[in-house]
């Protein structure tokens, strides 16, 4: 039995030597790996940039960065990333290149500037479109389009989702009207506040109440023609400003942060909300699904942006200015969403249930044109669904 015990000792012995051994060599090689990873990114850093690129979201730098080195690394060609103001950014890269003084070769817009940056003459044409069209969302293509050609790199998306209480829901409802049938009838417990939010001064918000409605196209002139089933509309703008007998919504002073407020203090036990918002909600009580229906016979369904990289037509280096938009959406995406807590328009990238119900949400929603004359559209829905939620009659 003692020499048992003694083999057995020494058998314990070796494996900790061993097992020290190991963690003296990963130890090792995470020492020698992080001097590695300093010298490359001072090698980044220190070489003349040869492109540029500017975009105006602030989470979307370290993806951005991290692009840039590897793309270094890989090709020699350093690509400095600066972060610009959103404001007049389309109109300070046009003035930036009509002037030759320090204008972008690639930037990034939301599709509903593309259609500006595409009049400009700001936009090379997408010659990898083919690639996109197999792997990306159909509605990224779309936004990335003007006169039936890409002329954008799709990265990422906006669209609106529903989120619920998981503690109060057993599952997603099915409608508007079951949760409010859910309350009537006791199943949801003590409600100290509205059943369901959105950001009721926004029309982002409202535009899935009437979503089905409309039908979107450019016209011979690029500008935005817009079909109505007007049966359809009065019967949804009816349900939408009904709900006003049900909710509590200011139209003056409700923002989309009060809902995310309103959201996690348990204030509303439902909301609809950005889906780049998503990160900013209590995930421990936070379940997320697509949109909800109404009622038994009208659908929600929202509206979209996307995010896109657009090459300067005005570069001189559209080649390589095209290689890294691309590298980018394409080649560097499978560590996107967890740098950016953004989901990719990229559906193969995506093995999260739940960024999988995102990116359905997305595929089935109605891409906003990108033409330019979108934001007359949007300016006279936002009017007319405010007046109605306010009490004037549909």
């Amino acid at each position: 039995m003692e020499k048992q015990n003694k083999k057995l000792l020494s058998v314990t012995v070796l494996l900790i030597c061993l097992a020290g051994m190991a963690g003296i060599a990963v130890a090792d090689g995470e020492k020698a790996s992080a001097p590695q990873e300093e010298k490359e990114t001072a090698e980044y850093e220190q070489a003349q940039p040869e492109l540029t690129l500017w975009y105006t979201d602030d989470s979307m730098t370290g993806y951005l960065y991290d692009c840039a080195k590897k793309y270094y690394e890989e090709s020699g060609i350093a690509v400095d990333v600066v972060l610009k103001d959103s404001l007049g950014f389309v109109e300070s890269i046009y003035q930036t290149s009509m002037d030759d003084a320090g204008y972008p070769d690639i930037y990034m817009i939301q599709n509903d500037s593309l259609g500006k940056a595409y009049l400009y003459g700001l936009a090379a044409e997408n010659e990898d479109a083919d690639v996109f069209r197999a792997d990306d969302a159909g509605n990224a293509v779309t936004a990335s389009s003007c006169g039936g050609k890409m002329y954008a790199y799709p990265l990422t998306f906006h669209t609106p989702v529903f989120v619920y209480r998981s503690d109060v829901f057993a599952t997603a409802p099915a409608s508007v009207e079951q949760i409010f049938a859910m309350a009537q009838n006791d199943e949801l417990g003590l409600i100290a506040g509205n059943l369901i939010e959105w950001n009721v001064a926004d029309e982002f918000y409202d535009f899935p109440f009437v979503g089905e409605s409309f039908s979107f196209d450019e016209n011979d002139m690029g500008n935005l023609s817009v079909t109505t089933d007007e049966a359809r509309y009065a019967e949804e703008l009816a349900f939408f400003g009904g709900l006003t007998e049900t909710i509590d919504l200011d139209t003056e002073t409700m923002t989309g942060k009060q809902v995310l407020d309103d959201f996690n203090s348990g204030a509303t036990l439902s909301a609809i909300i950005d889906s780049w918002d998503l990160g900013a909600v209590n995930g421990d009580t936070c379940q997320v699904a697509a949109l909800p229906a109404m009622d038994d016979t009208l659908s929600m369904r929202g509206g979209s942006y996307t995010e896109l990289l657009v090459v300067n037509a005005f570069t001189e280096k559209e080649k390589k200015a095209a290689d890294f938009a691309s590298y980018v959406t394409t080649e560097a995406m499978g560590d996107f969403e967890a740098q950016t807590g953004h989901i990719p328009v990229k559906g193969s990238v995506i093995t999260d249930e739940t960024s999988r119900i995102i990116y359905n949400a997305y595929e089935n929603s109605v891409s906003i044109p990108n033409t330019m004359d979108v934001e007359d559209f949007l300016r006279e829905l936002k009017n007319r669904m405010t007046a109605v939620w306010n009490g004037a009659p549909v």
